[in-house]
């Protein structure tokens, strides 16, 4: 057996010929590693995070001969000096396909391990994403563990993991709403399994909600609100036919009271798509309003459809478009004036790590996006942008379809969702919103848009160097480190 160190990964080689060239390094969370990635320096990974963040890092495997494997990975919890632990339970790897960004556990949350097994191609680099979630009352304290590559039952590298919890929490629930449509409908496996996928959506800090929730059973509406936590959006395609509209007002009357029984009747807005124009929306909206008054002060509109029709008179929640809004120089004393009048300005973002910072930056009531989706089970497509894939997706199918090393194949039956790598990080910059109105609140809004606009600047505008983000959250954490009265 030899030895070969690189940064501070031991590559332990078990046969001469097979591992030499085989190398494993790690990447921040922030970079695309590509095919071609030439093998990196950073054995280490090196994390900072507070209770109830998720934080995150990469490995990249890439191998300049051909034979190596089959190899999988393993794991160990994290554990402090003073012998407290982050359970191995809160530790997951994905492996993350070439095609489509989607990362597919190595093993489910009930140990079936679904793609832990892998062999390493010739001049390929293939990428795996590391998640660590710490728990609430998790202590202050420095965890360190370990991810070890096996192959035929030997170590052959080993990279020490290393988490710093800082003596912070942000809440459990988010704060910030969220609008992500899912269909449910069309994606037989995620109906039969709906529990675990609206789980999954919420574990990424997002609200699911589906726009046949008129024809929805109770079950579904209660996997998306389990105990009435989140926020619900109750979506509206009408088509101008007036005979429906009682029938319409009725059904969303039945629904109104569903989720008033579920203690969230204030959480539920109705978002509305316009194909028949503002004025028959608006004279809609007004007779719906007579039958469930607390819906006054929760319509919603996107406005670059809205914008000066009677329906604008009538909405309250207004859907801004970063597309149609960045080039406009007095948008926010716009959306100041629409604040004044008590209207909640929404934003349509992106699926990204900026979109938490914009919407602290722009006070917005929340982020609406149609990008989670559900995809549609048996089609072979790139469809679902910011984040939710169904197994359906994943026929087995040969590597130059779906990305993957021919060894490995993803598979029918996984029981569970997979979601892409926008997903994560979605969720780590609505993590941050909590950070940067925690900060808010302790240091006063001027120093946190001061640290803000070094890496954010108006929408879709925003730094793409992962580094000044990593030196930004850096600074609000400082903020929020510093005694009281400094």
């Amino acid at each position: 057996m030899r030895r070969c160190w690189m940064g501070t990964v031991w590559i332990l080689l078990v046969a001469p010929m097979t591992w030499a060239g085989t190398s494993l390094w790690v990447e921040p969370a922030g970079v695309m590693i590509m095919p071609d990635r030439s093998a990196g320096t950073r054995g280490e990974i090196r994390l900072t995070g507070v209770r109830n963040e998720y934080v995150a890092a990469q490995l990249a495997l890439r191998s300049d001969e051909e034979g190596g494997g089959p190899c999988s990975f393993e794991w160990t919890a994290l554990r402090s000096a003073s012998g407290k632990e982050i359970a191995r339970q809160n530790i997951a790897l994905f492996r993350m396909t070439e095609k489509i960004d989607a990362l597919v556990p190595l093993v489910t949350s009930d140990g079936t391990n679904v793609a832990n097994s892998l062999r390493p191609e010739k001049d390929k680099t293939i990428p795996f994403w590391v998640d660590v979630l710490i728990p609430a009352g998790t202590p202050a304290e420095e965890f360190t563990g370990r991810i070890t590559l096996k192959a035929d039952g030997r170590d052959v590298a080993v990279v020490p993991v290393e988490v710093k919890v800082l003596d912070l929490e942000i809440p459990a629930e988010p704060t910030l709403p969220t609008q992500c449509q899912v269909f449910i409908a069309q994606t037989p496996h995620l109906k039969a399994n709906i529990e675990t996928y609206m789980n999954e959506i919420r574990r990424h800090r997002l609200q699911p909600h589906c726009d046949g929730f008129l024809y929805s059973p109770k079950r579904d509406l209660e996997a998306m609100n389990p105990g009435g936590r989140g926020w619900q959006f109750l979506y509206l395609y009408l088509d101008g036919n007036r005979k429906n509209w009682p029938y319409k007002w009725q059904e969303f009357k039945k629904g109104a009271e569903f989720y008033r029984n579920l203690g969230m009747i204030d959480r539920v807005y109705v978002t509305a798509n316009d194909p028949v124009g503002g004025e028959v929306f608006a004279e809609f909206f007004k007779g719906l309003i007579q039958e469930v008054p607390e819906f006054k002060d929760r319509i919603m509109a996107i406005t670059r459809w809205q914008e000066g029709s009677e329906l604008s008179k009538v909405v309250r929640c207004f859907v801004y478009d970063s597309r149609t809004y960045r080039s406009e120089a007095d948008y926010r004393a716009r959306w100041d004036e629409r604040r004044a009048q008590g209207h909640e300005v929404w934003l349509m973002l992106p699926a990204a790590r900026a979109s938490g910072w914009a919407a602290w930056r722009e006070k917005a009531g929340g982020i609406f996006s149609w990008g989670i989706y559900g995809g549609w089970e048996n089609r072979n497509e790139e469809w679902s942008p910011a984040g939710l894939l169904c197994p359906g997706l994943f026929r087995k199918q040969d590597a130059s379809t779906v990305g993957g090393a021919p060894s490995w194949t993803l598979v029918d039956d996984i029981s569970g969702p997979v979601m892409k790598r926008q997903a994560k990080r979605f969720r780590q910059g609505l993590a941050e919103y909590e950070l940067l109105k925690m900060a808010e609140k302790k240091a006063g809004r001027p120093k946190v848009e001061a640290i803000v606009d070094t890496v954010y600047t108006e929408l879709s505008k925003w730094n793409a160097d992962e580094d000044a983000w990593e030196k930004a959250r850096q600074q609000v954490i400082d903020l929020l480190l510093q005694p009281d009265g400094k």
